[in-house]
């Protein structure tokens, strides 16, 4: 594909974003696999569908319908489905305190993990739940221990069974 960036943005931090969805497609037709994005904002999910050049070729998933933060699936065919999905969900209980949205998020990135490797963040009283990219899946079970001055326990969800 011809760079055809200019067409839907001057914003240099966008023109690499839809170089690297460019370059999933490219993969992609090569490989006949499915590839995914890192997580990505609503906002960058709007300027991602506006690409005519990548009609028929995106969707975007999150772990749950209306998530707000999701990767962009690229496939070259009809051939997907969401088994390779390279998300894991998290719950994070507190014995003690209640915690916030910011509070999980902030530890996350405490840690030294980009926010475009977690998902959407659902909080319910004493307990959280988010979503991560795989590769980081592991680091975050054996070192999300604490939140503020709240004491936490991490775990894989069994499934994907949402608090909502």
């Amino acid at each position: 594909m011809k760079d055809f960036t200019a067409k839907y943005t001057t914003i240099d931090e966008q023109k690499i974003l839809l170089r690297k969805i460019s370059d999933l497609i490219a993969r992609s037709e090569k490989t006949y696999s499915v590839e995914y994005s890192h997580f990505l904002t609503p906002a960058e999910q709007t300027l991602i569908s506006k690409v005519e050049e990548f009609r028929g070729y995106i969707d975007f998933v999150g772990g749950f319908d209306d998530a707000e933060r999701r990767l962009c699936r690229v496939r070259d065919n009809e051939y997907c489905n969401d088994e390779g999905l390279p998300i894991k969900l998290y719950s994070v209980i507190s014995s003690n305190a209640e915690f916030t949205h910011r509070d999980i998020l902030g530890s996350l990135m405490g840690l030294g993990i980009k926010r475009e490797m977690i998902g959407d963040i659902i909080i319910n009283e004493d307990k959280a739940q988010f979503f991560c990219h795989n590769s980081i899946s592991e680091f975050v079970e054996f070192n999300l221990k604490k939140s503020a001055d709240i004491m936490l326990k991490s775990e894989k969800a069994k499934a994907m069974k949402y608090l909502f």
